[in-house]
């Protein structure tokens, strides 16, 4: 079976004619955005576009959209340079976080229910931040847009995350006892890290057979629509 996944910038104005026409024919597994571009960063949420400007195509297409981070665009980048911060040291979280959070404050979750988001770096610090965004949505809510679920319910719905770039159990930990570890998948982030470290890392962790299998593949297989790894 044959599988595609399709890649655009942030200058890209996405609609349904080029995510459908990339694999005509061919299931479509994941749509995968760029934060920013050189000279700009993406106006969240989806209604303009971040990640994608149709979502009820996406949605319809059963697809996946994976936002992946670029450093903090020129308008915010000032302050990270002083101590080249702006990179996978710290930036790329900011950038990913900033849109996931934007995304879940928007609405777009409530018009397209069933659209899934995968971010990477354990969640980028979003599963930490649960409680908060949660409390100060419904004890501050000022002029956001009125949602039916709190962020960590739609987060818990419709976000899953990957393990790539920290490869350590305390944060896996957390990220499987408040997401579940069926939101949870084994990445890499080559070239920033080594693959073999990773992977060793995993193969060593304190957990069952089966919940390795679930994070290394079986949950990417669903996610994604892969074909089973066959034993």
């Amino acid at each position: 079976m044959y599988g595609g996944a399709t890649f655009f910038p942030p200058s890209t104005s996405i609609t349904p004619a080029p995510i459908t026409s990339v694999t005509p024919g061919h299931p479509l597994n994941r749509v995968e955005i760029f934060t920013v571009c050189p000279t700009r960063s993406f106006p969240t949420p989806l209604t303009t576009p971040l990640a994608v400007r149709d979502a009820s195509t996406t949605e319809a297409l059963d697809a996946t959209v994976y936002i992946h981070p670029r450093s903090p665009s020129p308008q915010m980048a000032a302050p990270y340079r002083k101590y080249q911060i702006e990179h996978a040291i710290w930036g790329y979280a900011v950038e990913v976080g900033l849109h996931s959070v934007k995304l879940l404050l928007s609405g777009v979750f409530d018009r397209y229910p069933k659209l899934r988001v995968v971010i990477g770096h354990m969640g980028e610090n979003i599963p930490y931040a649960l409680y908060r965004l949660d409390y100060m949505a419904k004890h501050y809510p000022w002029d956001r847009p009125k949602l039916k679920l709190t962020p960590g319910e739609y987060f818990k719905r419709n976000f899953w995350i990957t393990t790539s770039g920290v490869n350590w159990m305390p944060a896996l930990e957390l990220c499987i006892k408040v997401l579940g570890i069926d939101r949870v998948m084994w990445a890499i982030d080559y070239p920033y890290q080594e693959t073999v470290d990773a992977t060793q890392w995993l193969n060593d962790a304190p957990l069952s057979d089966e919940q390795k299998a679930m994070l290394f593949h079986k949950t990417a297989e669903k996610v994604f629509k892969i074909p089973p790894l066959k034993s």
